[in-house]
């Protein structure tokens, strides 16, 4: 694997010529945040400030989105953890906490079994051991029809609604007027994924390696959390993580969907802190 440490005056790390970027913030501990499927590092923007005034903050665009190359090829989850050590290697880190939402959950688990001692804790929110893995608990039919829509650019406002309605809480989306059409416009702003991209990220969410296997065999302090009613990867998802993966810690937040780090921001960001904060002294055996 060629790992350069720059390309051009961007923040890019290099993987067998896929160039993934990646933002550094703040001083202290080293601690990751991965985003999921079609996520940018532009998604942590307004956590920042609870992490990075305690840690230093490492932001990843996962190939296929955001600024990082998309290249129209299958994806691996071994290529996305290949991807993060090259970010590793060019942020000069030797050991971090990974913090990895959804599909990025599933990338920070390949990555620890690929690189054990460069991993200090885990944190998993919204994910599970992926689909394909014998115990991945599978969401409805509804949800999975959702997921797999051929990404039209003429049907804009109708797949952002339909995902709207999978992703957010009942409850949240009563709160907020106009979600859909606050989303997409927010989606303006940011690279655009293009629909082979998205595709390519949601197959290598059918794991190739099965995950419930493995869990014994994670040594770091581990935090799941996860969303009450998530309709995306279902809680009992959360479930079997916490009872396979020894000494973890289990967080469930009430009345909260897949995106309960955005609908309940604070009842995310404390336990989270809280955790990394019991844990950053510690060393590693």
């Amino acid at each position: 694997m060629n790992c350069d440490k720059k390309v051009g005056k961007m923040p890019f790390a290099e993987n067998n010529g896929t160039k993934i970027f990646y933002e550094v913030s703040g001083e202290g501990e080293p601690l990751v945040l991965l985003m999921g499927l079609g996520g940018t590092h532009e998604a942590w923007n307004y956590h920042l400030p609870f992490y990075n005034a305690r840690f230093k903050v490492i932001t990843v665009d996962n190939r296929g989105a955001g600024q990082s190359d998309k290249p129209d090829v299958p994806y691996t989850m071994d290529d996305f953890a290949d991807d993060l050590n090259a970010v590793f290697i060019a942020a000069g880190i030797e050991q971090a906490f990974v913090l990895g939402l959804s599909m990025g959950g599933l990338i920070a688990q390949e990555f620890y079994h690929r690189y054990p001692s460069k991993v200090k804790g885990l944190i998993l929110g919204c994910t599970g051991v992926g689909a394909g893995d014998p115990f991945y608990i599978y969401p409805d039919k509804k949800v999975m029809d959702t997921l797999v829509m051929e990404r039209n650019p003429d049907k804009e406002f109708e797949i952002a609604d339909k995902m709207t309605e999978i992703f957010y809480h009942e409850d949240y989306r009563n709160k907020i007027p106009h979600l859909t059409e606050k989303i997409i416009e927010n989606q303006k702003k940011l690279p655009k994924q293009p629909p082979h991209a998205y595709m390519r990220q949601l197959e290598a969410c059918v794991v190739k390696k099965y995950n419930s296997s493995r869990l014994k065999d994670i040594k770091v302090p581990v935090l799941v959390i996860h969303g009450e009613d998530d309709l995306v990867w279902p809680l009992k998802n959360a479930l079997y993580l916490h009872n396979h993966i020894k000494n973890s810690e289990l967080v469930v937040i009430p009345k909260s969907g897949h995106m309960f780090f955005i609908e309940k921001f604070n009842e995310f960001n404390q336990p989270v802190l809280d955790f990394l904060e019991r844990n950053k002294a510690k060393k590693l055996k």
